[in-house]
C-alpha cells in the first residue's frame, strides 16, 4: 500500500493523509484499501460519464474542451468513430464544419485539425481588424485636418490662404 501511495497526487494525495490521520492502525488489507479508494473515487450511483460526453460542448478554448472530453472518454469504452463523432458534435460550429470537412479517421487528427482551425480563424480575425480609424469626411470628425479646414484655413504648397466660402456641413 505504501508503493500504490507513491503513485499518487493531487486530490488522491490529500485525501490518503487525510484518511491516515483518521485511522491510527491504516489499513488492514489491500483490498480495505482498495475497496476505500473506490468509495471516494470511483463511479458514483447516478455517474453517466457517456451521457456526460454527449452533453460536453466547447465553451472556452479547444484545448480545454479536449482535456475535459479526454477526461471522461477514459472513463468509459466507445469505438473511435464513436469518439470521434462525440468530440466534433461538442466543437462549436465555425471549428466543427471546417474538421469535419477532413474527415478525420483517429482522435488525434480530430485534436490536430481542431487546433489548426482556431489558429486559422485568429488569423483571419487578427486580419480583419482596420488598422486606421474610419476616416470621416472633412470638415467633419475630430481630425485635426478637419478642425483646420473648419477654420477656413488651407494650404496650397507652401503658401497658406483663407477660404471665402464656407464648408459644408
Amino acid at each position: 500500500m505504501k508503493i500504490a501511495s507513491i503513485h499518487l497526487g493531487g486530490r488522491a494525495l490529500v485525501w490518503r493523509q487525510s484518511l491516515l490521520k483518521s485511522r491510527d492502525n491504516g489499513w488492514r488489507s489491500w483490498n480495505e484499501y482498495n475497496r476505500a479508494i473506490l468509495i471516494r473515487f470511483g463511479a458514483q450511483p447516478f455517474d453517466d460519464p457517456l451521457a456526460e460526453l454527449i452533453k460536453l460542448k466547447q465553451v472556452s478554448t479547444v484545448e480545454q474542451y479536449q482535456e475535459s472530453f479526454d477526461a471522461l472518454l477514459n472513463r468509459i469504452e466507445l469505438p473511435v468513430k464513436h469518439a470521434i463523432s462525440c468530440f466534433l458534435g461538442g466543437l462549436s460550429d465555425e471549428i466543427q464544419n471546417a474538421v469535419r470537412m477532413f474527415r478525420p479517421e483517429t482522435l488525434h487528427d480530430a485534436y490536430c485539425l481542431a487546433k489548426l482551425q482556431k489558429a486559422t480563424l485568429a488569423s483571419i480575425a487578427r486580419r480583419s481588424r482596420p488598422i486606421l480609424e474610419k476616416p470621416t469626411p472633412f470638415g467633419r470628425g475630430n481630425s485635426s485636418l478637419s478642425r483646420f479646414l473648419s477654420q477656413g484655413n488651407n494650404y496650397i504648397g507652401s503658401k497658406s490662404f483663407t477660404r471665402n466660402t464656407p464648408l459644408p456641413s
